[in-house]
């Protein structure tokens, strides 16, 4: 099982990034373009944890069954 997280890019290369375990696999421009994204990459039982642009709180967290 992986886990993905969807956090605000601070490199400048996207508006948000996503994460796999810990390390940058993807950019895009919008939170919700990003969480497509990271729906598309996970596989079945993997996690998505989906941060806010200001507080890093998590918004939204899903599990891909």
């Amino acid at each position: 099982m992986s886990r993905y997280f969807v956090v605000p890019d601070p490199t400048g290369y996207g508006a948000w990034a996503i994460k796999k375990n810990g390390r940058k696999v993807s950019n895009a421009q919008t939170q919700a373009t990003a969480k497509n994204n990271a729906r598309r990459k996970a596989s079945l039982g993997d996690e998505i944890t989906i941060y806010g642009s200001r507080n890093k709180q998590i918004v939204d967290s899903i599990t891909v069954q």
